[in-house]
């Protein structure tokens, strides 16, 4: 599902996740509240300008945002807070899990990759996990990014040639 543009809407409460864009490209999501699921937002291998825009991600059961090997999405301006999980979770295991030849039609850049994110400008606290977690995540920039009050911590990062406002990432703004 592909090139979508969702504002205004509520996927609080869902039995799994609030929304969800697996194997998407170019979708935007814009001040929707994703409160109270497993996970507010889960686009797992997405890629190519999704966007994460000014929405309400609270009090969920798992992480408030999770991209599993995603590429080039942006990340901004959302309150992420109370989650039971991390806030943000930008990652990868580094597999192809799905071949180019026997799926041609997901079209991913590099499945195995997680990279090319920009996260900025959002609100993250009081989550029971780290604010932001990047793991084996390449080439992203996080920055202006308020942090406080996370219980598990600010944030674990393992990936090269990502830019941090403050590295490491620490409370206050960031």
């Amino acid at each position: 599902s592909n090139n979508n543009y969702l504002e205004g809407n509520d996927g609080s409460n869902a039995g799994a996740n609030a929304f969800e864009a697996t194997f998407s490209a170019g979708n935007q999501f814009v001040g929707n509240l994703a409160n109270g699921s497993n996970y507010g937002f889960w686009l797992g291998y997405s890629h190519s300008g999704n966007v994460i825009r000014d929405n309400q991600v609270r009090a969920n059961n798992v992480n408030g945002i999770e991209i599993e090997h995603g590429q080039n999405n942006v990340i901004e301006g959302n309150e992420i807070v109370g989650n039971g999980g991390k806030g943000i979770v930008l990652r990868t295991d580094g597999v192809v899990h799905f071949p180019a030849e026997q799926f041609p039609c997901l079209m991913l850049p590099n499945q195995a990759a997680s990279g090319g994110y920009t996260v900025r400008d959002n609100l993250i606290h009081n989550n029971l996990g780290n604010a932001i977690e990047l793991i084996a995540t390449t080439d992203s920039a996080l920055v202006n990014n308020l942090v406080g009050g996370q219980i598990g911590g600010v944030g674990f990062a393992s990936g090269s040639s990502n830019v941090w406002s403050i590295d490491p990432p620490q409370p206050g703004p960031n």
